[in-house]
């Protein structure tokens, strides 16, 4: 159909005196194969000849504040007691990895060798 499809929000309710409410969302553990994965993903596009007719971007973000460091926005791979912990992999496509910061700090095994 032609037009623009509908919108779901998921908002908790802001905090009166207090601290704003928490969503949780988590995938159950597997017992004996893989654990539950969580996917989200931004909406496509088929349009050919529109140049606005870009795919649908994801936002994570950390909260603001008006007095104190504002919200960190954590990624944070899979540890294993047996094994490797999972990877954090960032990939671009044939798009840009643009990093802003005041600092950038970087420890451990990195591998910057673009491929």
């Amino acid at each position: 159909t032609y037009g623009t499809s509908g919108s779901i929000q998921l908002k908790t309710s802001d905090g009166n005196s207090g601290v704003g409410g928490d969503i949780v969302l988590k995938v159950g553990a597997g017992n004996s194969g893989k654990g539950g994965q969580v996917l989200i993903e931004a909406g496509t596009t088929s349009e050919a000849v529109n140049p606005a007719a870009l795919g649908g971007d994801i936002y994570l973000r950390g909260g603001n504040s008006s007095s104190e460091n504002g919200g960190t926005l954590y990624l944070v791979s899979g540890h294993s007691n047996a094994k490797n912990g999972g990877n954090l992999d960032l990939n671009a496509g044939t798009g840009n990895i643009v990093m802003k910061s005041a600092t950038v700090d970087i420890t451990g095994n990195t591998d910057m060798s673009g491929t």
